[in-house]
């Protein structure tokens, strides 16, 4: 396995201070480790879907706070089926 020099040290320094050589040191890193895929392009997209959603329900409790519960809560019906749509698209 090669790593620069910066790399060296700090598993050198990880591994002494685990009380481990540094073969040990990464075999037990291997073994305990939990790989994450990447972030699909769709769900990147509905990712940020569902942050412009949760932007758009705290600008309707601003909205209900000015002008009223009658004309927000259509808004947040509209919001509540556009998020139900997403979560249909993903199984969810």
């Amino acid at each position: 396995m090669k790593v620069c020099t910066a790399e060296k040290f700090d598993l050198l320094t990880k591994a002494g201070q685990a009380g481990m050589t540094p073969t040990e040191y990464i075999r037990q890193s291997v073994a305990h480790s939990v790989v994450k895929e990447r972030m699909t392009p769709e769900l990147a997209e509905f990712r940020r879907d569902v942050c412009g959603m949760k932007n758009n329900l705290n600008q309707t409790a601003h909205v209900a706070n000015r002008d009223g519960y009658a004309f927000a809560a259509q808004m947040n019906r509209e919001l509540c089926a556009r998020l139900d749509n997403a979560l249909k698209h993903f199984g969810l």
